[in-house]
């Protein structure tokens, strides 16, 4: 199962500050982090929302791998630059829109 949360520009997220400053500053760099440099999963995610799921499959190639997901309708903030840091670290983190092909979404 994979988990979806959308974001949105606003506030600067505090839960992920301390793990943006751990990132790497250069793409394809990676970096160490522990138990007590982890998020929160708690506030990281949307307290209360609505949720939809789905099947389809991964977002990274060969993007065929079968997988359930789970998104959170409501979004979480992040701050300009946290997205833009995050966008220079992972400048391809996204696939098209694809067909729905007779999908079908359950809502909770």
């Amino acid at each position: 199962m994979v988990l979806g949360v959308m974001i949105k520009e606003g506030q600067s997220n505090k839960e992920l500050a301390a793990l943006w400053e751990k990132l790497p500053n250069t793409e394809g760099k990676k970096a160490d982090l522990d138990a007590n440099t982890a998020p929160n999963l708690n506030t990281l995610i949307p307290a209360t929302s609505h949720h939809l799921f789905y099947k389809g499959s991964l977002t990274t190639p060969p993007c065929t791998e079968g997988v359930q997901w789970g998104l959170f309708e409501q979004a979480i903030e992040l701050s300009k630059s946290q997205i833009k840091k995050f966008q220079k670290l992972f400048p391809e983190n996204h696939r098209p829109t694809q067909p729905a092909n007779e999908r079908e979404v359950i809502e909770d």
